[in-house]
């Protein structure tokens, strides 16, 4: 079985694809180029399935739908810059000989001019439906860039940003930085707690296991929002919101 897959993204993921598009602006030529993605998890899945399937040959996965380079910068909150394609891959050739980035020259036309592909053989032969869309793959990808900037072949974390699993101990510098961005984080993750909770009511199937584990890491990153707040000596009201949406996203998926 030969797998032809999609752009794929996820929160999980961290590749050149991820470093290229949480990179501080997206150099394109094209903004209205049209784009595909699929999850981890439904690449992962269909591996599975096909390692016991009878079918041969080959099938293409990726969500639903597609994204033009525009709704991508948006989504990813990252500035988008027109720049001619022939100066791009100039830039991204000589980057390359100095040893600064991980893209190749020859891979840029590969992730910018991916061919939008069929589905048809995925649904029909294989009976097998991806859970995450072409956008909600994105925007879990956008989960993970959110603080992140890529430059080069080096990833740097903002000082304000809460990293999912963190251990770190706050110490007093930090805590200051996160006093003017605290709020902001909380509220950003509340709001995403309640609309996942409200369109998983609706979901069935592999879409609503999907769903479930987003809300249980979702939950899991505002109850370590708390514990980093409590150890900051934040205000007492946004620790203990973020520790009611923890418990809140628990509530929302229990049989």
């Amino acid at each position: 079985v030969i797998v032809r897959a999609g752009i794929i993204a996820g929160r999980d993921v961290d590749n050149t694809i991820f470093r290229f598009f949480s990179s501080p602006a997206l150099p394109v030529p094209d903004p209205d180029r049209h784009q595909q993605f699929v999850h981890t998890d439904d690449v992962a899945r269909f591996t599975a399935e096909a390692v016991s399937h009878t079918h041969t040959g080959a099938v293409n996965i990726t969500g639903t739908g597609t994204l033009t380079m525009r709704e991508i910068a948006h989504i990813i909150d990252r500035p988008l810059i027109r720049v001619p394609e022939r100066a791009l891959r100039t830039a991204i050739s000589a980057a390359w000989k100095l040893g600064v980035s991980e893209l190749a020259p020859g891979e840029i036309g590969g992730l910018l001019y991916m061919p939008i592909v069929d589905t048809t053989r995925l649904h029909d032969e294989w009976g097998f439906t991806c859970a995450w869309s072409s956008r909600a793959a994105l925007e879990d990808m956008a989960r993970a860039a959110h603080g992140v900037v890529s430059l080069g072949k080096r990833t740097v974390t903002l000082p304000w940003r809460v990293s999912p699993g963190s251990t770190e101990h706050v110490g007093p510098l930090r805590a200051i930085l996160l006093r003017r961005t605290y709020a902001d984080e909380v509220d950003r993750v509340v709001r995403d707690i309640e609309q996942l909770v409200l369109e998983g009511r609706t979901e069935e199937g592999p879409t609503a296991a999907a769903r479930r584990q987003l809300i249980l890491d979702m939950a899991e990153h505002s109850t370590l929002l708390a514990r980093i707040g409590d150890q900051a000596r934040l205000p007492a009201h946004l620790v203990a919101r973020a520790t009611q949406a923890s418990a809140a996203a628990k509530e929302g998926i229990s049989p």
